[in-house]
């Protein structure tokens, strides 16, 4: 990505595969910046903003509505005239989706805007992506070390495991080709992309602040530059 123009740079977002550490990475990145960690929590914010509660707008997470949902909720449209009384279910779960997604994005960028954040997920390397002041980590390992921690983390069955990182996979690609109409694997997306495997934790954290000192550095060589 492109950094000659960049302001301070106080926002950080983790995208990483499910069962690559990213989540983990992120809240210590955070608690090592001291800045805001946002992730799971931004269910509840956007159940506080819609005055639902949070296991109704869960229905709309990105981990939790997949493939096969959204085809018998299409199906389900494409039969209306079939099916009238299908017509206020289908179009009030679209309604609420739609809000769910606006909101969250909204969020996002309010974060974003207030500074000192760790963000996970949620497409925000997306929605940000053409804000400056960000800088966008892509966390993965490869397949096997993937299945050995969700095996570890959830305590299922290596099969399991590896059934469900499958799943989780497909879900979120889906869901980022469909929302946002990119690819989560697009490197273009990220300034830098780490394989957990290769470093320990304290290391791949040294590894992000070294890139956020190094924009920091840009942007104060950029600004000389251009005052001087």
């Amino acid at each position: 990505m492109n950094r000659q123009n960049t302001s301070h740079v106080n926002v950080i977002t983790i995208s990483g595969q499910y069962g690559s550490n990213g989540d983990k990475i992120a809240a210590h990145l955070a608690g090592r910046l001291h800045w805001r960690l946002v992730g799971d929590n931004i269910k509840r914010l956007v159940a506080n903003e819609l005055d639902l509660p949070e296991e109704e707008v869960e229905t709309h997470d990105q981990h939790a509505y997949g493939f096969i949902d959204r085809c018998l909720i299409t199906m389900a449209a494409n039969t209306i005239d079939m099916c009238p009384d299908m017509a206020h279910v289908t179009l009030s779960f679209k309604t609420q989706e739609q809000l769910y997604r606006e909101k969250q994005q909204k969020i996002i960028e309010d974060v974003a805007g207030t500074g000192e954040a760790v963000i996970i997920g949620r497409g925000s390397q997306v929605i940000l992506a053409d804000q400056p002041d960000v800088l966008h980590i892509r966390i993965v390992a490869p397949l096997a070390q993937r299945v050995y921690y969700v095996m570890q983390r959830e305590q299922i069955s290596e099969a399991h495991a590896h059934s469900l990182i499958k799943q989780k996979d497909h879900r979120l690609a889906y869901y980022h080709k469909l929302v946002y109409g990119r690819s989560v694997d697009d490197h273009q997306l990220y300034d830098l992309v780490i394989n957990s495997q290769t470093l320990n934790l304290e290391s791949q954290l040294d590894l992000i602040c070294l890139a956020l000192q190094n924009s920091l550095v840009e942007q104060t060589e950029f600004m000389r530059s251009h005052i001087f």
